[in-house]
Order: C-alpha cells, then structure tokens, then sequence
C-alpha cells in the first residue's frame, strides 16, 4: 500500500521469496483480513456440468473410468461447497482469514540473478505438468468464491508465458465476484510498452518490480544479463498508465548492494509514487547463500539514517499479518 507523504519506504526484514514452484499455489505470509459486503458483489456461483467448458476440457468417451470420475468429483465437491462468502479451509489457526493468492505460473526466467539461480539454469518441470491456462482460470474462480479477493501471478518470470494477457483477463471477470486486486511480480524485461499496456487494459491493478540496483553496470553483474533500461522504462511505463500500486522489491546481500544502492532506491522514490520493499536475502538450491551476507534490519535502517535523517516509522501503517515494517523520509 502506498506510504503517505512524497518518499515511500517499506524495508523488510523477512518477505517471501520473489519466486516459487511453478505449478504450485502458495498462500503468502502478508495475508490481510478484509470483510466482504455482500450488497456490492455478487454472489459468485461454481460452475455447474453445463458451463464447466470454461474451467474443464471435455474428456472423451475413449478415456479411463478413473478420470471420468476425478472429474465428476470435482463437480460434486463444487454442488457441495455453493456460494462462500468466506471458507474455513482458508481460516488458519490463529482465525485468520486468508484473502491473498498466490500462483507460480513458470519456472522459466530470462535473468540468471547471482543470489536466485545458477548460470546454467536449473532443470525445468515439464511443460504438461504445469498449470494450463484454463487450470489457471479454474482455480482462482474457486478460491475466490471461497473469499479470496486479491490474486498476484509469479513465476519464474510471468511475462515469459504467451497467455499472461488472457490469464489477466479472465482474472478481470471476477472482479464482479469479489476480486479486487490482480498483481504481476516481475523482472520488467520483456514487459515493454505495449504488453503493459495490454495487461493494464485487461485487468492489471498491482506491479511489482524486482529491481535490485539502478547502477546499469551492477545490474548487468548481478542478474548475467542486459536489460537495465528497459526494467527503468518498464517502470515509468507504469507509473505514466495510473497503476494503483508499483512496487520495487530490492533483495539487499552484503557487501554487493546493501549501501549506495539502498540509498539510490530512496532518493528515488522522492518524486515518484512507488514503494521500495528491501528483502532479505533467502537461501535457494545452488545459489551459495552464506549467514554472513544477510543484512540486518537495524542495518538498513542506520544507512539510511545516515543520509536521510528524518527517516522514521510510520506510525499505524502496518497490517497485523505485514511481514515489512513501513518507513518514510517526510
């Protein structure tokens, strides 16, 4: 959420890691309880045997029994559950309503970060074996009649995938059902004018950015790749559309961007309405993660001070369930 006042901060001490799984769906730790009116949405309703075209593909009739009753099951299971304004199964322990959805799109990423993956890439899950656009559509129509009203699409690198355009698209259709926030969290690269464009015209509320120096040399070390301008013009891009929200997330390692950068970051924000999220730096197979490259909070916070003075929290701004602790430079 952006901070009030013309500098926006928010330096975390422990948010999820950019990427996870392809395939899977992952319910993240900044989770939101956010009541529902029921006299501004409408009630949404699962798909009966006769619309299920949307969300199942026909099995024919030369397929095994065993599919043919998965997938009545599935139609079962949906007649049961009926309109939920709120589900259990999404209620945690501590009754918690989870509101927020996250689904891995890719493994695939056109960048090869120094602290995210080797090089040579990592081998990739079969292309079968990952969520088909219409799985995609199905399941986000599912948990939002279920009460979750905030669904941000990740990989991997989601731009890589063709039918991001039409995946947003139809995550738009709910809208009228409860959702009210689409987010893409993304590297920039191949999001260009005119796909942004397009995103933003099919639904797209909420842009993250993962950026970690605006040093175009230091880029090109730590991700093995070019494309620095294009991330910067990425993010104009959005800001000129009246994105809601545009986020930078800066994964901050020891000894490589934990200094100057950091301070670029908030100068940047000076006349721009974006966020700066600092993530720490998290262990990933293959990616040489060591204790003494992580950055402590009270590190951060004493950098910034250090050029930024008046830097301080922002008082009431952090959501019981935030896992970032909100700052600002009045």
């Amino acid at each position: 959420m952006p901070l009030a006042g013309p500098s926006r901060l928010a330096a975390s001490t422990g948010l999820v890691p950019r990427s996870t799984a392809a395939g899977r769906i992952s319910s993240p730790l900044q989770l939101r309880n956010l009541s529902r009116s029921s006299s501004s949405k409408k009630p949404y309703t699962l798909p009966t045997e006769a619309s299920t075209s949307r969300y199942l593909l026909p099995i024919a009739d030369s397929i095994a029994l065993p599919q043919r009753r998965a997938r009545q099951r599935i139609l079962d299971i949906d007649a049961q559950l009926g309109p939920q304004p709120h589900s259990h199964f999404l209620r945690d322990r501590h009754s918690r309503q989870h509101t927020y959805l996250r689904i891995s799109l890719t493994e695939k990423c056109n960048l090869r970060c120094l602290y995210c993956m080797p090089e040579d890439g990592v081998p990739l899950t079969p292309s079968a074996n990952l969520l088909s656009t219409s799985e995609v559509e199905r399941l986000a129509a599912l948990f939002v009649s279920q009460g979750v009203n905030k669904i941000r699409l990740t990989g991997g690198e989601p731009t890589v995938r063709s039918d991001l355009p039409q995946i947003v698209a139809s995550l738009n259709s709910l809208k009228q059902h409860g959702l009210e926030q689409i987010g893409i969290t993304t590297n920039g690269i191949a999001l260009g004018r005119r796909k942004l464009d397009t995103l933003v015209h099919n639904g797209l509320t909420h842009l993250n950015v993962s950026l970690d120096t605006l040093d175009p040399f230091q880029f090109e070390f730590m991700t093995r790749r070019r494309g620095h301008q294009a991330v910067l013009d990425c993010i104009e891009r959005a800001l000129a559309l009246g994105l809601p929200s545009v986020k930078i997330n800066v994964v901050v390692i020891k000894g490589l961007n934990d200094t100057n950068d950091v301070v670029d970051f908030v100068r940047f924000t000076k006349d721009k309405p974006i966020t700066i999220r600092f993530i720490e730096y998290m262990p990933f197979d293959g990616n040489k993660w060591q204790v003494q490259k992580l950055v402590p909070y009270r590190h951060l916070v004493k950098t910034i001070q250090q050029e930024f003075p008046t830097f301080e929290r922002v008082a009431n701004r952090d959501d019981p369930n935030d896992t970032s602790k909100h700052w600002r430079v009045p």
